[in-house]
């Protein structure tokens, strides 16, 4: 996903629902205080600026992205987020951004996560 062009570089690119844009800021808040840069569109994007192509650029810039379903069901740049996050990945690749993820999880938070815990983080269809 990362592009070597791109100037700023973001550890992970958060995608939510207006709706859900204070939880998701307290997230965000939570990674930045652990050391992982995230992209928050409520804290990157300027008023005025031409945000879509802003959104894309960190898209790219961004080691990997976190797609929040909330309580808001959706909206259409959070579909386009998720599916210009997705689409490139072929299956293989998925499986091993998906692990690769857990094992960087894993190791920041100091110990294994349960297979619960890895099935509430990954959609049914990587399974």
């Amino acid at each position: 996903m990362k592009d070597s062009s791109s100037p700023v570089r973001y550890d992970v690119f958060l995608s939510d629902d207006s709706a859900d844009k204070d939880a998701v800021a307290q997230i965000a808040a939570r990674l930045r205080d652990d050391g992982v840069s995230p992209f928050l569109d409520k804290w990157c994007l300027v008023p005025g600026a031409r945000w879509q192509e802003r959104l894309r650029e960190a898209l790219l810039a961004s080691q990997c992205a976190a797609v929040f379903f909330g309580t808001g069901g959706g909206g259409r740049w959070r579909d386009e987020e998720l599916i210009a996050t997705v689409a490139p990945l072929d299956a293989e690749r998925f499986e091993r951004e998906i692990r690769d993820l857990f094992a960087e999880l894993e190791a920041r938070i100091g110990r294994k996560l349960s297979a619960e815990e890895r099935a509430r983080h990954i959609p049914a269809e990587a399974e």
